[in-house]
């Protein structure tokens, strides 16, 4: 735990500079996701093809309690999935896209507060350190439902994509595809020109993950139609049948004449 002096000396030596560059909304910057004196809610990282992206596979409770700190008020996990949203647009190129997404997270604006700027400095400070999540908010005082909302369905023994390979971390069937997924454990999806993934569910064959498009506005208003597939109900925890839904209902929209 680090001392409270210590918080507090850190935030008079860098106050004036995070203040004057304070955000009241959500932004993608350089960094990744900020909000506030440069908190970082989301870093920012980049695929194996050096596209960057929203690292937010596994930070899912860090970033809750982030929000949660930030608005004083419990932030809902459905916040993550309007991030992941963002997440996809932002590998793919579309950064304005992105900052639609974020915008539209249903997160108001902050008002331009020390107290609130300080709250975040101290609260990211402590994370790094080693401090819960859940520690923080249950030392906060807020409510902790939507931590658990997250956990409830998780498996430590279910397999994963080892470390290392593009998906590492992903939750993953027994034959090694990565789950996509509707749940907490999502990983950021990239959309690229590559080699058809070997699908893990019965039936037709499907084309493969097979996504371009030059037109950022024409692939707006394809991912606008087809995101929602990704948060189907799935047949069971590693079916990558939405994902395989949603890059050809991708791919045949953006093959639609205009």
């Amino acid at each position: 735990m680090i001392p409270f002096d210590t918080l507090t000396q850190a935030w008079r030596t860098e106050r004036a500079q995070r203040m004057a560059r304070y955000r009241r909304a959500l932004a993608i910057d350089e960094a990744g996701l900020v909000l506030g004196p440069l908190t970082v809610i989301a870093r920012q990282a980049n695929d194996r093809y050096g596209a960057p992206y929203l690292a937010i596979e596994g930070e899912e409770r860090r970033i809750l309690a982030l929000l949660s700190v930030a608005y004083w008020r419990t932030a809902r996990p459905a916040v993550i999935v309007q991030l992941r949203r963002a997440s996809l647009a932002l590998a793919r190129g579309n950064r304005p896209l992105a900052a639609i997404l974020v915008a539209h997270s249903g997160l108001s604006r902050l008002e331009e507060d020390e107290r609130i700027g300080f709250r975040l400095f101290a609260s990211e400070k402590l994370l790094d350190a080693g401090v819960t999540p859940r520690d923080l908010l249950k030392g906060l005082g807020l409510d902790l439902r939507p931590l658990d909302a997250l956990a409830k369905d998780y498996d430590p023994d279910e397999p994963r994509v080892p470390a290392g390979q593009p998906g590492g971390g992903q939750w993953t069937s027994e034959s090694g595809s990565a789950n996509l997924g509707d749940g907490a454990e999502d990983e950021h999806i990239e959309i690229r020109d590559q080699p058809t993934v070997p699908q893990t569910d019965p039936g037709p064959q499907r084309s493969g993950s097979r996504v371009s498009a030059n037109d950022p506005a024409k692939w707006a208003e394809c991912f606008e139609e087809c995101h929602l597939i990704l948060d189907r109900p799935k047949p069971y925890r590693s079916s990558d049948v939405n994902q395989f839904d949603f890059y050809n209902c991708m791919n045949e929209c953006l093959e639609r004449p205009a």
